[in-house]
């Protein structure tokens, strides 16, 4: 009778220990699924960041041709008011 209580109690533990692992298995893909997610957005991220600097930097050129064209009709319009 002793042993069967042991062999109960040795499959209980047994049976206990399983359902722990499955849960931290669960618990350890939940948490790669999220690490997987974050690293996908981080990465859009990074390039939302790329491509926002690429337009400022455009713009920036564009912005310093256009206050060359208005410096270069100034000073045809000063040249004329003063000839």
């Amino acid at each position: 009778m002793n042993l069967h209580l042991q062999e109960i109690e040795s499959l209980s533990n047994s049976l206990r220990e399983r359902q722990e692992e499955n849960r931290l298995r669960a618990l350890w893909d939940k948490l790669e699924g999220e690490r997987k997610y974050y690293m996908e957005h981080l990465q859009l991220n990074e390039e939302l960041v790329s491509e926002i600097e690429r337009e400022n930097e455009r713009l920036k050129e564009q912005n310093k041709r256009q206050n060359e064209a208005i410096d270069s009709l100034r000073e045809m319009y000063a040249k004329e008011a003063n000839p």
